[in-house]
């Protein structure tokens, strides 16, 4: 997978709002020409893998708040 998004970038924005907090993601994959036809799969991925890690991030310190 690594060779396959080689140079790719993700910019993660956090924006505070009155309800929390806002992220927005803003991946750019520079796919190598093998990967092409998988794009579809792994934009998904990335989503996916994206989106747990803020709720890593949320759980983590929701439980450092908690502790505290």
């Amino acid at each position: 997978m690594k060779d396959l998004q080689k140079n790719s970038t993700v910019k993660i924005t956090c924006i505070k709002n009155e309800q929390g907090s806002q992220i927005e993601f803003d991946a750019k994959l520079k796919l190598s020409f093998k990967a092409k036809f998988l794009s579809p799969l792994i934009k998904k991925f990335y989503k996916r893998y994206l989106t747990a890690i803020i709720f890593k991030i949320t759980e983590r310190h929701l439980k450092l708040q908690e502790s505290n």
